[in-house]
């Protein structure tokens, strides 16, 4: 997946009006109204844009979103525009379930994912790590989508039991940890962390440690010379060839390759499966 444009912006000009329909470049735009209100007209249909709503529309198309000085207020509001391979199948799914605009809290996971990757950005902690980028378009995008599934009006709560299975996790991901340790840290049952975990983070538990270890692998293939075997067994995999499987499963390619594009690799050569 591919950022096209990120930002955080105010307004409260009447000038400020985009019309999609004559739009070049592609892609979607997802934006969330933080204080104030927009305007997104859809075809005949006008919406209002209050605070704690987003819409998702597709570029070119014929919308338009606007700021009305009516309002009194400024319109604030964060925003992402983003294109990739299955970006347009997974935009859609949610649209035909929500349409343009969806209810969210700032504290939804959604919200949170993007004022991070947004903070992150602006800060270049993330400047030269594109692989790292797409890792975090795909899980925002994942967060976007279970929110869609399970109800737009989630509250994006996540139980501090939780937070701790993730914090574990995060610190000893490097370790050979089974998931009755991480529960019981969290002070849950192993059959409770599983059946709810998806809930909250839109993965497995499982599935979210593996990503972890990937996510830290990365690192080491782009900044060290380790031998594989060994950046496997730093990051909590028991052998190569399991570190091989995951480690295409999620990137699309192999460690080898991975380490062999890492000076020319952009986010679409990314391809995330899992």
């Amino acid at each position: 997946m591919r950022i096209l444009s990120i930002g955080m912006e105010s307004s409260h000009d009447e000038g400020y009006s985009w019309e999609g329909s004559k739009r070049e470049g592609g892609g979607f735009i997802f934006q969330f109204t933080l204080s104030g209100e927009g305007r997104l007209r859809v075809g005949p249909q006008v919406l209002s844009i209050p605070a704690g709503q987003a819409f998702l529309v597709k570029v070119p198309s014929d919308h338009c979103y606007y700021y009305e000085s009516a309002t009194a207020i400024p319109w604030e509001f964060i925003w992402l525009r983003f294109d990739g391979p299955g970006v347009e199948e997974l935009c859609f799914s949610i649209m035909n379930r929500t349409g343009p605009v969806l209810s969210l809290q700032r504290s939804a996971g959604p919200i949170m994912l993007l004022e991070r990757l947004y903070e992150d950005l602006l800060q270049e902690r993330l400047a030269e790590d594109k692989y790292l980028i797409s890792l975090r378009m795909y899980e925002w995008m994942m967060s976007l989508l279970r929110v869609s599934v399970q109800g737009v009006d989630e509250n994006g709560h996540i139980p501090d039991t939780f937070r701790k299975a993730v914090g574990y996790m995060d610190q000893y991901y490097a370790e050979s940890i089974q998931l009755s340790e991480v529960a019981a840290f969290a002070g849950l049952s192993k059959h409770h962390l599983c059946r709810m975990f998806p809930k909250y983070y839109g993965f497995t538990p499982i599935h979210y440690l593996r990503r972890k270890r990937i996510q830290e692998s990365l690192k080491l293939l782009r900044d060290t010379g380790l031998p594989a075997q060994e950046i496997a067994l730093r990051t909590g995999f028991d052998n190569l060839g399991y570190f091989g499987k995951v480690f295409r499963a999620l990137m699309g390619m192999t460690p080898t390759e991975f380490r062999g594009k890492r000076n020319d690799l952009n986010v679409d050569s990314i391809k995330l499966l899992g």
